[in-house]
């Protein structure tokens, strides 16, 4: 009660303090990094390799990559938390995760 009071007595203050918070916030979002999660691709022997990529613009569900990969290059979707350079994988399609045929 004592800090609702407090605002709706100095609203000039309240937003000063709100475009602080707005502009800390929007400096810490600049420097996350870009990858959040790792990008594996698999190799023609049907193993993963880790690969650096970056994002660029994005338009609806599509977002640009920038990286080493490339169109047709095959691409974990799901899972790549758990997965490491060098592991088989076994490509499947669909939700229900049969392999691709």
């Amino acid at each position: 009660m004592n800090l609702t009071k407090a605002a709706l007595k100095n609203p000039s203050g309240v937003a000063v303090g709100v475009a602080i918070i707005v502009v800390f916030g929007l400096f810490s979002l600049s420097r996350l990094p870009v990858q959040l999660f790792p990008v594996f691709k698999i190799l023609e022997d049907g193993t993963a390799e880790k690969v650096s990529v970056e994002t660029g613009v994005g338009c609806e569900s599509l977002i640009e990559v920038r990286g080493r990969v490339g169109a047709g290059d095959k691409v974990v979707v799901r899972g790549s938390e758990r997965l490491r350079p060098g592991q088989s994988v076994v490509i499947s399609s669909g939700t229900d995760g049969s392999p691709a045929g």
